[in-house]
């Protein structure tokens, strides 16, 4: 026997079971005795003047479908109105191999007639049941421990198996029932196809002996691993001391799967060999078979089923779907497999309300029967077609679809349409309907109830639709883009939007942004919407740029004049700042930094300052640093040094005179800064300062080649300013009779040093200049007391 269905079929099959039953099919491939009655079954085949089991190895399902009466008429005429429609699904059952392993107990509680009477069984089936050789077929004898006799590997020959089996003798001895099926279990997973269908067969008394070790069904009970290896038993109980009691957990269902005989009969042999053939079928058979059976939309009043469907739905296009699941329950042995011997059948009346000839019964795209081929793949298989004619006895009439027309204003639109009628004996009828072609039809959908009657009176209706509709969205009125100076950081803009529509008139549209409102730097695009009542909409959008031209304002001091004693110039403090429309306050950038060391001098300090959009503003301004008073002397003490590397020698101590005098002269103790003397003290400058011009008055007439004039000069400008600023803070308290005496007599002091200056006697004018600088302190001392 060869089963050509792939290893995955297989291994579906035995998971599902390979149960003997003596009442699965009307008629086995073992009961037929004449040739011709075998080759007309579906699945035998007479050979070597026997029937045997013979399954294609590929095809499908067998479907046709019938209506009867074929020709009726049309639904609500009163005739003969229904058909019956019926459909017949025959099954499937492929080829595949088939591994199996006979278990022959050769124990002494058998015999030898027993045991020559096992052999005999065993070659009738290897030679009648699994005559092909691709079937692969082990033998095993057990008595006190278990034989392999023949692996699945071994050679395969029919004539060589039967030899073998004849030539194996009995061993007579204790009953190793569990050594025998471990050894068929390992057979089967060291020597077999893994997905292959197996089948064990155990002919035994079914007395394990010793049963303390040799009881399959003692745990660890070998069923476990029978059912994890997917492998069928079937026992064939023997002798007279049968006990299935202690190996029925071998078998799946112990009242189909253990088999008593008193003897291996030829009635027996059939009987088994039936059994087998009938499994084979069914567990090679077709499964889970759904069938989907959709009629047209014209068909109607779907009744009368010979089997009800497990579902009935109508399809969005009018259709009507019943369903059958699982159909092999309704045939056979009603598992869920449909054997190439089963059919089922199934019937319904049905209408039509369409008229026609060679109507289609069924919508073909949404009809089909899925199932599951014995590998166990899914499968389907279109169903035929069904033809039916219809007879319609009443007039006709024509309604156009219905019609959709776009609105032209607010009331509607006007609708043109053709409705005619006709009838088989009248010819051409006029139909009337509830509106006139032409009428003005709102907007909306309006129902056009139409009818004929012919002459006999039979009247027909239909009607159709006029839909006006508003599809057609408003039209928006935007400004142009808006281009708008910064105003700050966000800017006030106003601008006006409207929108109309056909139905509508004026619609109010809705923008991202409200006239009015505050918009930032840049481009914002502003996105207006306008929908009519219909929900039309119509979107367009305008953009509103915000642009800053305008430079920010920088603020600078004004020019800032100072004084040091060090001639290399004083640190200069100084704040600049800016602000600006768009970005607020801004740092400027200047040129010399606040903090700079500014020489003695005017410098200009240019400052510039760029808003984020790149206006730029500029300005300057001047800081003046003078050399004080002190910082004066110091310079012309550095000056004297430098005469004294080459000066005569006695030149050189008199500068060197003077210089000591003019040191003296700057003595911190006489200064309470450097451009004010101390009260007490303040006297001893102009002292010294006389000291020294003296001495360079000196030098000035002895050494033509020794210039002095400078510091000279420099000396009496000091001490003029010491003594003017002295008179200037003094001044403020002007208006005493007192402060306003000594006033006037440093005044006059000033005066006399003038003159002594312009007769070249600068040393008696420090004299007057000190008298000046004396009288002016009186004064702020008299006032601030």
């Amino acid at each position: 026997m060869k089963l050509k269905l792939l290893i995955p079929i297989i291994f579906s099959v035995l998971l599902l079971g390979f149960t003997l039953h003596q009442d699965v099919f009307a008629a086995t491939c073992s009961d037929f005795t004449d040739e011709t009655s075998c080759n007309a079954s579906s699945f035998c085949a007479w050979e070597s003047n026997m029937c045997v089991i013979s399954l294609p190895s590929d095809g499908t399902l067998t479907v046709t479908k019938d209506a009867s009466p074929s020709t009726i008429d049309l639904a609500g005429s009163g005739g003969q109105e229904q058909t019956t429609i019926t459909i017949d699904v025959q099954g499937i059952s492929l080829d595949q191999n088939l591994e199996t392993i006979f278990l022959m107990d050769s124990s002494g509680s058998v015999g030898s007639s027993g045991w020559q009477i096992e052999k005999d069984f065993v070659n009738n089936i290897i030679q009648t049941s699994l005559p092909d050789s691709t079937d692969p077929v082990g033998i095993i004898r057990f008595s006190n421990s278990a034989i392999v006799d023949h692996h699945l590997i071994d050679n395969q020959d029919r004539n060589v198996l039967q030899n073998l089996v004849n030539s194996l003798n009995f061993i007579s001895s204790t009953t190793a029932t569990r050594d025998a099926v471990q050894a068929g279990i390992n057979e089967f997973n060291t020597n077999g196809v893994s997905n292959a269908p197996k089948l064990m067969l155990l002919i035994t008394d079914g007395n394990p002996f010793p049963s303390s070790s040799q009881n399959p069904c003692t745990a660890p009970s070998l069923k476990t691993q029978l059912d994890s290896n997917a492998i069928k038993v079937v026992i064939i109980g023997v002798g007279n001391n049968w006990n299935p009691s202690l190996i029925s957990c071998l078998v799946d269902d112990p009242s189909t799967d253990i088999i008593f005989v008193s003897s291996f009969s030829a009635g027996l042999f059939n009987q088994i060999k039936s059994q087998i053939d009938a499994q084979i079928i069914a567990a090679n058979a077709a499964s889970n078979v759904n069938l989907v059976e959709t009629t047209q939309s014209h068909i109607i009043d779907e009744d009368n089923f010979s089997i009800p469907p497990d579902s009935i739905s109508t399809l969005l296009g009018g259709q009507t779907q019943l369903v059958w699941n699982n159909i092999a329950q309704h045939v056979g042995d009603n598992n869920d497999r449909l054997s190439i011997d089963e059919t089922f059948t199934v019937s319904f009346t049905a209408k039509s309300n369409q008229p026609g000839v060679d109507l289609e019964v069924n919508d073909l795209t949404e009809s089909t029967i899925t199932f599951n081929d014995p590998n166990g793949s899914p499968m389907s298989v279109d169903l035929p077609q069904a033809l039916i004619t219809v007879i319609d006895p009443f007039p006709t009439i024509t309604v156009p679809s219905d019609i959709t027309e776009e609105a032209t204003g607010p009331n509607g639109a006007n609708v043109d349409f053709v409705v005619t009628g006709n009838d088989a004996n009248d010819g051409a009828l006029t139909p009337t309907c509830d509106a006139n072609t032409g009428d003005l039809f709102p907007l909306g959908t309006t129902p056009v109830n139409c009818s004929v009657t012919d002459s006999s009176g039979n009247t027909v209706n239909d009607s159709f639709t006029i839909t006006v509709q508003d599809t057609i969205p408003p039209t928006l009125d935007l400004p142009a883009d808006i281009t708008q100076e910064a105003e700050g950081p966000n800017t006030r803009v106003f601008f006006d939007t409207s929108a109309t529509d056909i139905v509508d008139g004026t619609v109010t549209p809705v923008c991202s942004a409200t006239s009015g409102d505050t918009f930032p730097l840049g481009t914002t695009p502003i996105t207006c919407t306008a929908t009519d009542n219909a929900g039309n909409t119509a979107d367009s959008f305008f953009d509103i740029f915000i642009e800053d031209t305008t430079a920010p304002e920088l603020t600078v001091p004004g020019d800032i004049s100072t004084s040091t004693g060090d001639p290399n110039g004083t640190e200069v403090f100084f704040d600049t700042f800016a602000t600006d429309l768009v970005d607020g306050d801004i740092t400027p950038t200047c040129d010399v930094s606040s903090g700079f060391v500014f020489p003695i001098g005017t410098t200009t300090v240019n400052c510039s300052v760029t808003d984020n959009a790149g206006n730029t503003a500029d300005s300057f301004f001047d800081v003046i640093v003078e050399l004080s008073y002190k910082g004066q002397k110091e310079a012309q003490i550095s000056f004297l040094e430098a005469l004294t590397d080459d000066a005569p020698k006695k030149t050189h101590k008199d500068l060197e005179k003077a210089i000591k005098s003019i040191e003296k002269s700057i003595d911190d103790k006489l200064w309470e800064t450097d451009v004010t003397l101390t009260e007490k003290h303040g006297h001893k400058v102009f002292d010294e300062e006389k000291s020294a011009v003296k001495d360079l008055l000196k030098i000035q007439k002895d050494d033509d080649s020794t210039d002095v004039s400078q510091v000279i000069k420099a000396l009496v400008d000091v001490d003029r300013e010491l003594a003017q600023d002295a008179i200037d803070a003094a001044t403020v308290f002007a208006g005493d009779k007192k402060v306003d005496k000594e006033l006037e007599k440093a005044n006059d002091e000033m005066k006399k040093a003038q003159e002594e200056l312009d007769d070249d006697k600068p040393d008696k004018a420090i004299d007057k200049f000190k008298k000046a600088w004396e009288h002016a302190q009186k004064a702020i001392k008299h006032a601030t007391k």
